[in-house]
């Protein structure tokens, strides 16, 4: 009996831990300049950090945050960077900001999420002068599921 009831208590845990693992793999699409999920994977929130610096050393901007605030509709699965959704709260440094989300001119982003319990996942994008992402760590879902880490260059595709 004691051996059946450990059985059981194995298999709980093995079901359990297996299927809170969450893919959060996505990437960049220049092309449209829209984050991309890697299958049904949806946008909770995406953290964005701005990893340039200014000349005196200090931080360009502060971190922003998308979180889906819509308890009745899921979040979508691809993110136009020029018109998000207005169901996404936008955070500058921790403040609910009610101004449109803009990527600055020649700087370095890091975006990343963790889903809901997930493994978190980074990209990086590079914009130009006009603030338009024209480089990216991860170009399409094989880029991301083999976490390939060159550079995709929007000029040499």
């Amino acid at each position: 009996m004691k051996i059946r009831r450990n059985n059981m208590v194995l298999i709980i845990c093995i079901v359990v831990f297996s299927s809170c693992r969450v893919e959060n793999l996505f990437y960049f699409d220049i092309n449209t300049q829209t984050i991309c999920s890697c299958g049904k994977k949806v946008f909770y929130n995406i953290d964005i950090v701005n990893d340039s610096i200014n000349p005196d050393g200090c931080q360009y901007e502060g971190g922003i945050l998308l979180v889906w605030n819509d308890t009745i509709n899921p979040p979508p699965n691809n993110i136009n960077i020029d018109s998000i959704p207005d169901k996404y709260d936008i955070y500058r440094g921790g403040y609910n900001s009610h101004k449109k989300f803009r990527l600055k001119p020649n700087s370095t982003y890091t975006l990343s999420d963790n889903g809901l319990g997930g493994v978190e996942f980074r990209i990086k994008v590079w914009t130009n002068s006009n603030g338009r992402v024209i480089k990216t760590t991860q170009l399409n879902c094989d880029s991301a599921n083999n976490l390939d880490t060159r550079i995709y260059d929007s000029k040499k595709l």
